[in-house]
C-alpha cells in the first residue's frame, strides 16, 4: 500500500511538472504573439524602383521612416528584403538596433533562395544556410527582435498542383526541416514562426520541430472592391482547427495593377476601406498581423505613405484607427 502511495505521488508530481511546462509553452506564445500585434512590412530599399536599391542608405534616413511606422501606430515591422540591407545597406543589425532605439519589434523573415529549385539544389541551400550563419549570431541578441519567420519556398503565384507536388514530397520536408534546426540551433531564444504565401490547401508539411506558430497570407483574390472575411478566416482555421499557433504574415491592397491576381481595389479610397475593414475584423479576434507595406514597391502602391512619408488616405486610416485603439481601455 505504501509503494502505490509514493507511486502515485510520483506520478502526480510528474503531471504537476509537465502541466506548468505546458502552461508556461503556451503564456509564452501568447505572450510573444499577442503581445505584438501590428506589424508593417518595411524595406529601406523598395521605393518606385527596386534598382535604386538602398535608397535609404544611412540610419538617419531609416530611423526618419521608424519614426513613420511609430506615428501610424505600429508596434514594430516585419524587415523585408533583409539580403540587400546586408549587403548594400548599413547591415541588419544596425537596423535593429535602431528599432531597439525607437522601442519597435522586430519580425526577421528569411525566404529560402531559388525557391523553384527547392530542394533539389543543394548548393543554394549551403548559400542560403551560410547566410543564416553570417546574420543570426550578429542579431540574436537584440531586444527588439521578436522572432524569425521562415517562408515555404513556394510562391502565391504558383499553380496548385505545382505546390501539392512538392507539399507532398518528404525530401522537401527533410531539407525545410534541416534549415529550420539551424536556424534554432543558432538562436534557441527566440521563436520560430513560419509563413505561407499560397492557399493552405493542398497541405503544407506541418509539425515541424521547432516552430512555434504559422502564418497566413490571406490577400482578397476576386473580391477588388469588398474586405473578404471569409477567406481570411479559412486561412486562419486551417490552422486552428489543428490546435496551432496562428497569426497574419501579411494583408495588403494596391489599386494600380489590375493584373495582379492578390490585393486589387479600383482606388485609394476603396484601398482605405479595405483596410479599415481587415484590422478591425483581425484585431477584434486579437490576431497578429502586418500590413504590406510601409511604401510602393515597383510591383504596386501597397504602401501606406509616399516616398517623402506623407500619409495616403489608407495611412491616415490606419493611424486614425491604431491610434484610436490604443486609447481604448
Amino acid at each position: 500500500m505504501h509503494r502505490k502511495t509514493v507511486l502515485l505521488f510520483l506520478a502526480l508530481l510528474v503531471l504537476a511538472i509537465a502541466s506548468i511546462c505546458i502552461w508556461d509553452h503556451f503564456r509564452y506564445l501568447r505572450c510573444t504573439l499577442a503581445d505584438h500585434k501590428p506589424f508593417v512590412v518595411y524595406t529601406p530599399h523598395w521605393f518606385a524602383n527596386v534598382s535604386e536599391c538602398m535608397k535609404r542608405t544611412n540610419i538617419s534616413a531609416i530611423e526618419k521612416d521608424l519614426d513613420l511606422v511609430k506615428s501610424l501606430g505600429f508596434d514594430g515591422i516585419k524587415l523585408f528584403c533583409i539580403e540587400g540591407i546586408e549587403w548594400s545597406g548599413p547591415g541588419i543589425k544596425e537596423v535593429l538596433d535602431a528599432c531597439e532605439k525607437k522601442g519597435l519589434n522586430v519580425t526577421l523573415p528569411f525566404r529560402i533562395w531559388r525557391p523553384h529549385q527547392f530542394p533539389e539544389n543543394e548548393t543554394a541551400i549551403d548559400e542560403f544556410t551560410r547566410f543564416l550563419k553570417t546574420v543570426i549570431p550578429k542579431v540574436r541578441n537584440s531586444t527588439a527582435l521578436v522572432s524569425y519567420i521562415i517562408h515555404y519556398p513556394i510562391n502565391f503565384t504558383d499553380k496548385a498542383a505545382y505546390a501539392e507536388k512538392w507539399f507532398s514530397n518528404e525530401t522537401y520536408k527533410v531539407k525545410l526541416e534541416e534549415i529550420i534546426n539551424q536556424t534554432h540551433f543558432l538562436d534557441a531564444a527566440h521563436p520560430i514562426w513560419m509563413a505561407l504565401e499560397f492557399e493552405p490547401n493542398p497541405n503544407p508539411p506541418l509539425d515541424l520541430e521547432h516552430v512555434e506558430a504559422y502564418g497566413v497570407e490571406p490577400y482578397s483574390w476576386h473580391t477588388p472592391d469588398e474586405y473578404d472575411p471569409v477567406k481570411v478566416s479559412d486561412f486562419l482555421e486551417f490552422f486552428e482547427k489543428r490546435n496551432m499557433q496562428v497569426f497574419i504574415d501579411e494583408y495588403g491592397v494596391q489599386t494600380n495593377n489590375p493584373e495582379l491576381i492578390v490585393g486589387h481595389a479600383s482606388s485609394e479610397t476603396i484601398k482605405a476601406e479595405k483596410i479599415r475593414d481587415f484590422i478591425l475584423d483581425v484585431c477584434d479576434k486579437g490576431y497578429v498581423w502586418a500590413y504590406f507595406s510601409l511604401f510602393d514597391t515597383s510591383q504596386a502602391d501597397w504602401g501606406l505613405a509616399y516616398d517623402n512619408g506623407t500619409l495616403k488616405e489608407s495611412g491616415h486610416i490606419v493611424q486614425d484607427l491604431l491610434t484610436s485603439m490604443r486609447k481604448s481601455p
